[in-house]
């Protein structure tokens, strides 16, 4: 029996929570959008995605040697539109700077989520990366559409 690429860790202690954080804000300092510019503090983000794991909106992956691979964060939520719940996508980030299939399972296990939920959509909003290619083609291969633009504006 094949053993999955990448299984869920129940628990990160706060030490491995900052060492994620920080290297996912490493690798968006590289390239900022306008959203990760106005960025919080390594600590305040870690405090943050550690209440997030408590109340289940983020989800932290390990790969096959149990080195953290990637964080999934999304929330089930009624919008006043739509008729059903819609699953919100706030964060898909691959802590592996090397492609590795981590952001093709978690857009499987976003899928896996909605259905669970009875979601009659999922919305991903890839905010923490310009629009790439790369993830254009991931989403694509997935079945989604683009729709929409962004419309910011920094106001200092």
């Amino acid at each position: 029996m094949d053993t999955p690429k990448f299984t869920l860790v129940e628990s990160v202690k706060p030490n491995d929570m900052e060492k994620i954080v920080t290297a996912i804000t490493e690798q968006a300092d590289k390239n900022p959008t306008p959203l990760f510019k106005h960025r919080r503090s390594v600590f305040e983000l870690t405090l943050q995605f550690l209440r997030m794991q408590k109340e289940g909106t983020l989800a932290v992956f390990a790969d096959r040697h149990g080195d953290y691979a990637g964080v999934l964060a999304c929330n089930v939520v009624e919008l006043w539109w739509i008729d059903g719940p819609v699953l919100v996508e706030d964060l898909v980030v691959s802590i592996d700077t090397k492609p590795n299939g981590f952001g093709r399972f978690a857009v499987q296990m976003l899928e896996k989520i909605a259905h669970d939920n009875d979601c009659v959509m999922i919305c991903s909003g890839c905010s923490m990366v310009q629009d790439t290619p790369l993830i254009r083609n991931l989403y694509k291969k997935q079945g989604f559409t683009i729709y929409g633009e962004s419309y910011l504006k920094e106001m200092y």
